[in-house]
């Protein structure tokens, strides 16, 4: 489904700075961070929980691989925005898209088929309103959160939209880790675990810039050999052989 319309109290539109990270094809080998990286054997386990399960609730667990099949996203800001924001996102933009290949362009607030990046207090998120917008589900989640996410998808394999909340009331460097999380889940990395660490994924941990593990799985599911629908099981087995070749290991 698609996200028409946000109710979301002050908006503003802001420019990126004339921003559209250019492509950087990604491929080959990722250095290896040092010897504690993780076995093929758990990246494969890290993007089984990543991707196909969701701490949340089994019913919101992907059954396929979903990502987005627009290149470039189309992103957009607005809300109670400042330059430490704007900077914050160029540089986890132009991250991504040096593991993942996928770019992106500045887009008009609202926009469908992007990611909309909504900077509010605590206080606004809570209040949102809007079509296909559950009001209770955002109100239980931002109790203690500092970012939220929620993704569109149409069809399953299909990632249409995202919407990212950021309550501004939360120290810049805080921000800056839930903004680099909340970005790179929307692309199709979902769930939430502490089994992987260091990682963005993890609640203990608060990174400004991707891990190895981080990066083995965005360029994993990326790579244009995991297509778009592969069920769970068939996606794991792919997810190995591309994998290895990126680690730069024995499959």
């Amino acid at each position: 489904m698609t996200q028409r319309r946000m109710l979301v109290g002050r908006a503003r539109k802001v420019a990126f700075g004339g921003i559209v990270v250019a492509a950087i094809v990604a491929g080959g080998v990722l250095a290896r961070a040092d010897s504690a990286s993780p076995s093929l054997r758990q990246i494969v386990s890290y993007f089984n929980t990543i991707v196909f399960a969701s701490e949340l609730s089994p019913e919101m667990a992907s059954k396929v691989v979903a990502k987005w099949q627009d290149n470039p996203v189309g992103i957009s800001l607005s809300g109670r925005i400042k330059p430490f924001y704007i900077k914050a996102v160029e540089r986890h933009l132009r991250e991504i898209t040096r593991v993942s290949g996928v770019r992106f362009k500045q887009v008009k607030p609202n926009t469908p088929n992007a990611i909309s990046l909504y900077f509010l207090t605590r206080a606004e998120i809570m209040n949102v309103k809007g079509k296909n917008v559950d009001s209770r589900f955002i109100q239980a989640q931002m109790l203690h959160a500092r970012c939220l996410f929620l993704a569109y998808r149409k069809p399953e394999k299909r990632i249409v939209r995202a919407l990212i909340f950021v309550n501004v009331e939360a120290p810049d460097a805080l921000i800056d880790s839930c903004l680099l999380e909340e970005l790179v889940q929307s692309m199709g990395l979902p769930n939430d675990s502490n089994n992987l660490r260091p990682s963005i994924f993890s609640d203990l941990d608060h990174l400004t810039r991707l891990s190895y593990s981080d990066k083995v799985l965005l360029r994993v599911l990326y790579d244009p050999r995991l297509k778009p629908g592969t069920p769970r099981r068939e996606a794991l087995g792919i997810v190995a052989k591309i994998a290895a070749q990126v680690m730069g290991v024995k499959y």
